[in-house]
């Protein structure tokens, strides 16, 4: 049990560290939304915890990226608890970074992750330990 509260933990922990809304493509209107490939859901296909691999506890874990700026970390456990964090987040198109900001007992953190060919790979230290995560675009 203690073990489960701990990863929802770091899972969150994560998502402010880094952390989107599901992106429907009709709904942009505008060229501008368009020439923004970024945007939309990333599917995580790997979770570390230190040497753990902690991937099969969950039905998914998602990062959306909203193209107003804010992101959310979405997951479900395979025992059905559902959770969700939401941040603010900016893409450097030039250099395919992702930045999230994160607002910790009232100060601003940010982290910045490269985005290569569709995959998001983040990792934060959470416990003494990394949590690494890998997602890939959908």
């Amino acid at each position: 049990m203690k073990k489960q509260i701990k990863l929802r933990s770091a899972i969150l922990a994560s998502a402010a560290a880094l952390s989107a809304l599901l992106f429907d493509v009709s709904s942009l209107g505008e060229l501008k939304d368009v020439s923004r490939p970024y945007l939309g859901t990333y599917e995580c296909e790997r979770i570390f915890l230190g040497e753990e691999e902690k991937t099969d506890r969950f039905e998914y874990v998602r990062i959306e990226l909203q193209p107003d700026g804010k992101m959310k970390l979405l997951y479900q456990e395979k025992q059905g608890k559902k959770g969700e964090a939401e941040a603010r987040y900016s893409y450097d198109t030039q250099k395919d970074l992702l930045t999230v900001y994160v607002d910790i007992a009232g100060f601003e953190q940010k982290k910045t992750f490269p985005v290569e060919n569709g995959v998001l790979e983040l990792s934060v230290r959470y416990g003494g330990r990394m949590l690494m995560m890998r997602f890939v675009r959908k």
